[in-house]
């Protein structure tokens, strides 16, 4: 059975006699292996079955002790990037709270951001990142332009218009050419360049769209399906 090790930060301890309280409360809960209380940086070191105790037991085992679990999280805003619907928010999220000293994740998809409360002493900002890449996004950092300025919200949203724009307009200068050449066949059943010319074509032209403007697409629908976490992309 896995065993985890826990540091809790205990108030209320003044003498050795609370370091003995608070430790004979912690190994009187089913599951825990061993506590060793340290009054001089007022913590409590915990080994026990990560099937049998949760933080909530190791919590109410201090209270009952007549001491408290000192809470020390702090929240982050996390800049999301590859969400696009529903299924993403919940894979981001899922992903978040499998972390172990995270204590609750939001992730809200108009603004692209994922608000994080955890214990720092325990998880790191890597430690959110790589959550976040396994589930097949990813984290950005703080956009800065060449004057140093936070660069506005209004700024990225308009960078993100011009290039989808872009990809559109490259989209429909190989879509309108495969359109052109599909017409004769479809009319009169006729091959232009032969069956095996047009099929060539338009094998080369549909992976130019699919493999070019539409890449990004294709490579989100790949990453939520690998992390079994499909999302919009997938279905398209």
């Amino acid at each position: 059975m896995p065993i985890s090790k826990e540091t809790l930060s205990i108030d209320g301890m003044h003498c050795a006699s609370c370091v003995a309280a608070v430790e004979r409360s912690l190994k009187s809960v089913d599951g825990v292996k061993a506590a060793a209380v340290n009054l001089a940086t007022e913590t409590a070191s915990v080994e026990f079955e990560e099937t049998d105790v949760s933080l909530d037991n190791l919590r109410k085992a201090v209270e009952n002790a007549g001491y408290t679990v000192a809470d020390r999280a702090i929240v982050e805003i996390l800049n999301i990037e590859g969400m696009h619907c529903a299924s993403c928010v919940s894979a981001v999220e899922r992903a978040l709270k499998g972390v172990s000293g995270v204590g609750g994740a939001a992730v809200n998809l108009a603004t692209e951001t994922a608000q994080v409360t955890f214990d720092p002493r325990r998880v790191g900002f890597d430690d959110l990142r790589e959550a976040v890449s396994k589930a097949g996004y990813a984290v950005s950092d703080v956009d800065e332009d060449s004057g140093g300025e936070i660069v506005s919200e209004l700024e990225k949203d308009q960078r993100k218009i011009d290039t989808a724009k872009r990809k559109m307009w490259i989209a429909w200068g190989v879509t309108i050419p495969i359109i052109l050449w599909m017409l004769p066949k479809m009319i009169t059943g006729y091959h232009f360049l032969g069956m095996s010319g047009f099929a060539i074509g338009m094998t080369v032209l549909a992976s130019a769209v699919l493999f070019g403007p539409g890449f990004e697409t294709l490579r989100s629908a790949w990453k939520s399906a690998v992390h079994l976490a499909p999302n919009m992309d997938v279905l398209i």
